[in-house]
């Protein structure tokens, strides 16, 4: 039996730094009928790869497709 829906769900605390370009890899996923979600984790942590605005990035660079969505996770609590 066929899938009636594909869905990717790509959770994380940094943009990609590793591999080919993110935006491709959407793309190429929402082009075979995927939805790509986003679950940025936005703690507060010192560090060179720490994005403030980790969520706009994800909105513009990680989701796509039909039904899309991004849920920021800003603290510890928000995670159950």
């Amino acid at each position: 039996m066929d899938a009636t829906r594909k869905v990717i769900d790509v959770s994380g605390d940094g943009p990609n730094n590793q591999g080919r370009a993110v935006t491709a890899a959407r793309d190429e996923a929402v082009e075979k009928g995927a939805t790509v979600n986003g679950l940025p984790i936005l703690l507060k942590r010192p560090g060179y790869l720490d994005l403030p605005d980790l969520d706009r990035y994800y909105k513009d660079c990680v989701i796509g497709g039909q039904g899309a969505f991004m849920v920021p996770v800003r603290e510890r609590e928000q995670f159950p």
